[in-house]
């Protein structure tokens, strides 16, 4: 899906929101492990995604000329997204808790309430991309690279 916003929009920077999940405890994997264990899962998965991770969707937006923007995984957002206690990210009832409430007191409204489902799963993306790599005799993988090149 960053493909295709950055190739088709006009924008020079392009805004994400890559890191809330790591952040905020979106991943349903977080939800089945004790605090103490999703908390040091969380850290290391925020450091992945700024160490490496980024730099993908980075470069997939300099392909167009564009910028990426990645307003959570600015330094002193995962410094204080990091001291949240797990327990205030997670709850019985819902994933990344502490961000959803943030956006209820802003007025956000409906949003806040929808279920997260990937872009590339939600859009069906992946499924479209899935048959024109089957189509070609090539995983998905190898796809992405050849419309990169």
């Amino acid at each position: 899906p960053l493909y295709f916003v950055a190739k088709e929009s006009d924008e020079k920077i392009i805004m994400v929101g890559q890191g809330a999940d790591e952040l905020f405890g979106g991943y349903a994997r977080y939800s089945k492990m004790g605090e103490e264990e999703a908390e040091k899962r969380m850290r290391g998965d925020v450091k992945e995604l700024i160490e490496s991770g980024i730099n993908r969707d980075r470069n997939v937006v300099a392909l167009f000329g564009k910028e990426l923007c990645c307003p959570f995984l600015n330094e002193k957002v995962v410094e204080f997204s990091l001291s949240i206690p797990v327990s205030e990210k997670i709850t019985e009832n819902e994933k990344k808790a502490v961000l959803r409430r943030a956006a209820r007191l802003a007025g956000l409204g409906l949003p806040t309430e929808r279920k997260k489902k990937a872009a590339q799963y939600g859009s069906g993306i992946m499924k479209v991309m899935k048959k024109m790599a089957k189509k070609d005799g090539i995983t998905v993988g190898q796809w992405i690279e050849d419309m990169a090149d």
